[in-house]
């Protein structure tokens, strides 16, 4: 579950960075996450989305209080 929200803190910045209501942002969160389901690997969805070639665990440590 850890894994899980690593990546969760990771999309919730690359939101933050390109703007949250960015409807750019949407679509792509769309087409390269939502509308593939589980039928890719999970770290290559998240790479499509993100463009990272692995989550930054910065973030999930800042979240946590660490």
């Amino acid at each position: 579950f850890i894994l899980l929200f690593c990546y969760a803190v990771n999309v919730a910045d690359y939101f933050k960075q390109h703007g949250q209501l960015n409807p750019a942002v949407g679509q792509a969160l769309r087409e390269k996450v939502l509308s593939r389901g589980n039928t890719k690997d999970q770290m290559q969805t998240f790479t499509d989305f993100t463009g990272m070639e692995k989550p930054d665990t910065s973030g999930l440590l800042k979240a946590r209080g660490l």
